[in-house]
């Protein structure tokens, strides 16, 4: 998968049902997982996968209808599709601090009460927080602590990531990593999922989560 199929992918099976998502990109994403795609017609589009077969409809503005969201889900699920387990890295980070949390997006494996998570808790597979060393506020010392943490999201293998952040300009360490990422770190550009907003002042896992679904949920 590329990043943009996988990001279909997250954005199908992570969870609730979305409820919106692009007729094209659904039938990109099933152009690279199926067995067969049949474009019967330009609104009609037949699935073969797994030794299972089914339809899907193209709505007149271009959106796939909850119907066939659900049937498609349905479908991934029982042709048993060769996707990627359904896992997400977010990098929530500051000038002072990064927290890398990975956490398992499959409905059956979340809980779904809003409650502060640890990284003992099932939801967290892996939680790690890399520290500045020092307060300069240097370009230097920044772009150090950007590839660090850089380095810690190439380790973590095939997983697609969203950077979380707050605030603006030079203050926004997010846009900060994301540009040194895009300059530096080309190789892990491609998993890149999206960037999102939060204040990072109080907020749990589960905060940390709902806004990495919510950047998912928009690029669609």
């Amino acid at each position: 998968m590329n990043a943009g199929t996988r990001k279909t992918f997250h954005a199908l099976l992570g969870g609730k049902a979305p409820r919106d998502l692009s007729w094209d990109k659904v039938i990109d994403l099933f152009e690279d997982i199926a067995d067969e795609v049949h474009r019967e017609t330009s609104d009609r589009v037949a699935v073969t996968m797994g030794g299972h077969r089914t339809v899907f409809h193209r709505r007149h503005d271009g959106r796939l209808s909850l119907d066939d969201i659900e049937q498609a889900r349905h479908f991934i699920r029982t042709a048993d599709a060769p996707g990627m387990p359904v896992h997400l890295l977010v990098v929530a980070i500051d000038d002072e601090r990064a927290r890398l949390v990975t956490f398992d997006l499959d409905q059956a494996a979340t809980v779904s009460t809003e409650h502060d998570l640890t990284d003992s808790d099932d939801r967290s597979r892996h939680l790690r927080t890399v520290e500045r060393h020092t307060g300069r506020d240097d370009a230097q010392e920044e772009n150090a602590f950007f590839d660090t943490v850089a380095a810690d999201i190439r380790a973590s293998g095939h997983l697609d990531f969203v950077i979380l952040g707050h605030g603006t300009g030079k203050a926004n360490a997010a846009a900060g990593l994301l540009d040194r990422i895009r300059a530096h770190h080309h190789d892990i550009l491609e998993r890149f999922a999206g960037v999102g907003d939060i204040d990072l002042s109080a907020a749990t896992l589960t905060d940390l989560e709902d806004a990495a679904r919510a950047v998912l949920d928009n690029g669609f």
